[in-house]
């Protein structure tokens, strides 16, 4: 009907926030970023006042905060003038999002799976760690520095590193040539410097934007083949650390990863990956025994040897040696003078002045 003013109703904060599901803690934090500001604020009470009008808005921003579309994002929405496409544009966001974390989480369950198929027996590893020498190399490389170790640190980083190689290559007139070799090097600081290179042709050339650098030769490598895309090589790399040391080996350099079967720059399940870390025996751990001997042949009895623990001061106490003195015989005794029955050989004089015995260099 003409003439008639159609009032808007009004709602407390407590009450709008009842009808939208959320606190009034939320409310005024949405009021505090401007998100979702009060229609009217009472000047002299400082009550929050909200309209019907702004119930659309208030279930809008519970429906995307449910949905883990974030307040940016959806003040952007809010703000638009056409609020459908950008709603649209940001639902699309999430889905994307969404699919990526289940892909992710579904990497993870299978990763998992093996790893328990392994433990309990159920499956071997059907790719054999090769020792093996590797020959010197001569590639064209570019260089980063990633803020740490791990996919999630290396992974960003290797694309913009191919690309910028791939361009002064071209730019240079040089030839991408096969297989492409990444290599790993730790800094003291926990971050990792990442390489990446193809093989140089002969004799290389120099030229903007990358370098030329000499792989040298290693006399031996723990070799492992990867197969598929990047999703499980760190599975790979879990399993030939696991296996050089169960084989008495330690890593002794930067690690590679060699690129045998690679089509184009996104991994796929026909790439083929090797695996390569320079390697050295480990040496045997010193014989306790052996260090035991030689202080018996010095004449001396440090608490090292007796039982385990430190000397006091790198010096033999007496008096604090006393209590772990064995009550009969044992090479301890052996070396105090004692017979295998745990009697003494030396005078009742030399009982009284047990002098002390210096405790062997470690």
């Amino acid at each position: 009907m003409s003439g008639w003013i159609v009032a808007s109703i009004m709602y407390t904060i407590g009450e709008f926030a009842a009808i939208g599901r959320v606190s009034v803690r939320m409310l005024r934090h949405y009021d505090a970023i401007g998100l979702l500001p009060p229609a009217r604020v009472d000047e002299h009470s400082g009550y929050r006042w909200y309209s019907d009008a702004q119930l659309g808005s208030l279930l809008l921003i519970v429906e995307l905060r449910q949905l883990g579309i974030g307040l940016d994002a959806i003040a952007a929405v809010l703000a638009s003038d056409d609020s459908r496409p950008a709603l649209t544009a940001v639902l699309r966001q999430r889905r994307a999002e969404l699919a990526a974390g289940i892909a992710d989480d579904r990497n993870r369950l299978d990763r998992l799976e093996r790893r328990l198929r392994l433990l309990e027996g159920t499956e071997i590893m059907t790719t054999p760690v090769e020792y093996r020498a590797l020959e010197p190399v001569t590639v064209y490389a570019v260089s980063g520095t990633a803020p740490g170790m791990g996919p999630e640190l290396v992974g960003p980083m290797v694309g913009p590193l191919i690309g910028a190689l791939d361009q002064a290559l071209e730019a240079s007139g040089r030839p991408l040539l096969a297989p492409s070799v990444f290599w790993y090097e730790a800094r003291d600081d926990e971050r990792l410097e990442v390489h990446i290179s193809y093989p140089a042709e002969t004799p290389p050339r120099p030229g903007d934007g990358y370098e030329v650098v000499d792989l040298p030769a290693v006399p031996l490598a723990a070799t492992l083949l990867h197969r598929g895309d990047m999703t499980g090589i760190g599975d790979s790399w879990m399993a030939l650390m696991e296996r050089i040391a169960a084989d008495g080996y330690h890593v002794t350099g930067p690690t590679r990863e060699v690129y045998l079967k690679a089509t184009g720059h996104t991994p796929g399940p026909d790439w083929l990956t090797e695996l390569q870390a320079p390697v050295t025996p480990t040496p045997p751990p010193p014989d306790p025994l052996h260090q035991f001997r030689s202080c018996v042949r010095r004449g001396t009895a440090c608490r090292v040897h007796n039982s385990g623990r430190d000397c006091v001061g790198g010096r033999w106490d007496p008096a604090a040696d006393a209590d772990d003195m064995p009550a009969a015989g044992g090479l301890y005794g052996a070396a105090r003078g004692r017979g295998p029955g745990g009697s003494r050989r030396r005078s009742s004089r030399a009982r009284g002045r047990r002098r002390e015995a210096s405790c062997p260099r470690r």
